[in-house]
């Protein structure tokens, strides 16, 4: 994983009005179970600070701490603050790194992960992602048409294939065997088979 270079912050009350999200660096979803959580057990001083980047364009993204966020914006009616590590300059790559960096005792899914690692350019991610995206398939949390959520096995053969320089590439291979004979049914991808 490439490593976050070092950079200047300040610590900051930012109000969650302002705080928005992008997945493409953030986890797909919420989960509803650790948000009521700590609703019912809130504890202010317990909170820490949660890490934000200002973009270019003025727009505040949580990279880390989207949970704690939600959970002052419920109990605040959207009106509370929240005490954040804010950086200015970050590219979208920076913040992917950085998500998965911090997210070291609640890891995030190993799918969001994924995602992050496509977008700051982990190799195995993004071949394997372009791979799947030429014959028509995505990886997705939820099973689906068109979608994997065997991401490990795709990972795994990726990773092999490029050791040892096949050619043509293992994951294409397989995929192309799957979309013949199961088309695009979530049943053909199952990490088993793959």
């Amino acid at each position: 994983m490439k490593k976050p270079e070092p950079r200047k912050y300040t610590d900051e009350d930012v109000s969650v009005s302002e705080l928005t999200v992008d997945q493409r660096v953030q986890r797909e979803k919420l989960d509803m179970v650790k948000v009521n959580d700590i609703v019912n057990n809130f504890q202010p001083d317990a909170l820490g600070y949660i890490t934000v980047s200002v973009r270019d364009d003025g727009s505040r993204v949580v990279i880390d701490g989207w949970h704690r966020t939600e959970a002052v914006r419920r109990l605040t009616e959207n009106r509370g603050t929240i005490r954040a590590r804010v950086f200015h300059g970050l590219s979208i790559e920076d913040e992917a790194v950085m998500f998965v960096a911090l997210n070291t005792t609640n890891r995030p899914r190993y799918h969001d992960k994924w995602k992050a690692r496509v977008v700051f350019g982990d190799p195995v991610a993004v071949k394997a992602n372009a791979t799947l995206a030429s014959y028509g398939w995505k990886i997705g949390h939820m099973p689906g048409h068109a979608t994997i959520n065997a991401v490990a096995a795709v990972e795994r053969i990726q990773r092999l294939s490029l050791s040892i320089e096949a050619d043509p590439d293992l994951l294409q291979q397989v995929i192309l065997l799957v979309t013949g004979a199961w088309g695009h049914d979530r049943y053909g991808v199952q990490s088993a088979i793959i």
